[in-house]
């Protein structure tokens, strides 16, 4: 029997036959919380189902906007680097331990709802089912697993302000991805892996960049002797 497409349908943030789209499923998480602050933990219950694809999706989105809610960068991006990982190596994506019982405050939840919800609705226009391809047996899982990951370890690094946009690029290939892996949409799926592409030869640019200014800057002054 043909092994069925990773985005065909599962409990690890496949969606089904029948699925809540995005919009509904992060309505749900606001109206769950009612007005109280969630730790990590229990976002990731509540999301059920299709937990690690919109786990993900929900960590990415405070990265999606140039202006960022302060102090999630790090732990976030260490929860999608951990649970993409495990996907990636076939097992089930769990939040590792130490992030679990973080605290989430409500008007953060609310900021990520809006942005989500914007976000998705745009989606939902014209995802649909195809390029089933890019999902199927376990090399699929690997590669879409791969590349979440890595868009978890840029949002883990610590790059300086001077660096423009330096969650942002990384986060919207998460989004991507993570979006086109919860509606089956492989070719969303694609464009995700072409963004977080761009992401690691944009950042690794922009790092070579500012040391070279630096440098300059150090020779100008007549900082570096000799």
């Amino acid at each position: 029997m043909e092994e069925e497409p990773i985005g065909s349908g599962g409990g690890d943030g496949r969606p089904g036959p029948e699925v809540n789209r995005l919009s509904a499923d992060l309505d749900r998480l606001l109206e769950r919380a009612a007005g109280q602050p969630l730790s990590i933990g229990a976002i990731q219950e509540i999301l059920g189902p299709r937990g690690f694809g919109l786990m993900v999706f929900v960590l990415a989105l405070p990265f999606s906007s140039p202006v960022t809610i302060p102090g999630l960068s790090v732990p976030f991006g260490i929860v999608i680097l951990w649970m993409s990982a495990r996907f990636a190596l076939g097992k089930p994506p769990t939040i590792p331990a130490f992030v679990k019982g973080r605290m989430v405050s409500h008007a953060v939840l609310r900021t990520l709802v809006a942005l989500g919800g914007g976000l998705s609705r745009r989606f939902e226009a014209v995802v649909r089912k195809r390029c089933s391809w890019v999902f199927r047996g376990k090399l699929g899982r690997a590669a879409v697993g791969a590349c979440l990951a890595s868009g978890g370890f840029l949002l883990c690094l610590p790059f300086p302000p001077v660096i423009p946009f330096s969650n942002t690029v990384p986060a919207l290939g998460v989004i991507l991805v993570a979006a086109g892996l919860l509606e089956a949409d492989g070719l969303l799926v694609l464009v995700g892996g072409v963004v977080s592409l761009v992401a690691w030869v944009y950042l690794a640019w922009m790092v070579w960049l500012v040391g070279d200014v630096l440098h300059r800057l150090v020779h100008w002054m007549g900082w570096g002797g000799g």
